[in-house]
């Protein structure tokens, strides 16, 4: 028989499954049979025998983009996750933003002091993540490290985010150890 002919599965499972003694599919270098279709259309028909190949466009998965070279990366947080990606761009530092929190285990905040910006970011991550108004965020990181300084042009930024959270200031930032 010669030249292509189209078939659906299960006339192709019948023409070789035809045997004097025994059936070809039992042969395993008789056929190799791969199926290039979407999962759906494997799962629906396929041949027995037949193996589902992954195509690279199954499987790939884009990276984040690049905003500074080797340095900054904007992404989701499937990106964010992935191991393999963290690896391969040497990924150091991971900052989620998400509307929601996720549940990305122990998280570290740090700053060249750790007095300052890490005990700003601190605050701003437990007031989204846990809810606290600023001041509770900030008795509750004192209790955690007392000499935690936060610059003053930050809090002011946390006291604004604080308003448009609650929608009015919770927080009276004038009293001097804010």
């Amino acid at each position: 028989m010669a030249g292509v002919m189209f078939c659906e599965p299960r006339q192709l499972y019948n023409i070789i499954n035809q045997y004097r003694w025994r059936s070809r599919l039992t042969e395993p270098n008789y056929l190799c049979l791969l199926d290039a279709r979407s999962q759906r259309e494997f799962n629906e028909s396929h041949i027995v025998t037949a193996q589902r190949i992954v195509l690279e466009l199954d499987t790939f998965q884009p990276y984040p983009v690049e905003i500074l070279p080797a340095k900054l990366y904007m992404g989701n947080f499937k990106q964010a996750s992935d191991k393999q990606i963290q690896k391969d761009l040497k990924i150091k530092a991971l900052v989620n933003v998400s509307e929601q929190p996720q549940d990305v285990g122990a998280v570290l905040v740090s700053s060249s002091l750790g007095i300052s910006r890490s005990s700003t970011a601190t605050m701003a991550y437990l007031m989204h993540s846990c809810r606290f108004s600023l001041q509770r965020a900030w008795k509750y990181l004192l209790k955690c490290k007392m000499n935690m300084r936060p610059n003053r042009g930050f809090v002011k930024q946390l006291s604004a985010w604080e308003t448009q959270i609650y929608g009015w200031p919770i927080t009276d930032i004038s009293e001097p150890k804010y």
